[in-house]
């Protein structure tokens, strides 16, 4: 049973039989460790997933067309951001997920509203509902 299911009572009964770690100074303690660990997780994580891709890569005989390896994509990267089709092809992606969100909502705010008030059929709540 965790501490944190404990009523106030029991949980300061479980800290004292557990000694001073479990005290103001081991929660942060704690807490810190977590966090740390947490924040490396991730470049770790990453770490492996891109050794693990270079190692397929190049053990895999994969063509470059279906697996390049990840120096091959740093590459390719750096040379499209250079030459600026990067940021032209990242626009017009932009765009058309704009558009596309605008033209969906368009769309389901007129299905909904069909000669000024709902369907029978859509008397529920609205398809995007705040959280």
């Amino acid at each position: 049973m965790s501490v944190s299911c404990l009523d106030e009572g029991q949980g300061m009964r479980l800290r004292s039989k557990m000694g001073w770690w479990t005290g103001r100074w081991g929660d942060g303690l704690g807490r810190l460790v977590r966090s740390r660990i947490e924040v490396l997780l991730v470049p770790v994580a990453m770490a492996v997933f891109v050794g693990l891709w270079g190692l397929v890569a190049r053990l895999g005989n994969y063509p470059p067309f279906l697996l390049p390896t990840p120096l091959q994509v740093w590459n390719r990267f750096l040379m499209v951001a250079a030459d600026g089709s990067l940021w032209y092809h990242t626009s017009v992606t932009l765009v058309e997920i704009f558009g596309g969100l605008a033209l969906g909502l368009r769309t389901a705010s007129l299905r909904r509203t069909r000669n000024g008030k709902p369907q029978r059929h859509h008397r529920g709540p609205a398809p995007i509902l705040p959280c």
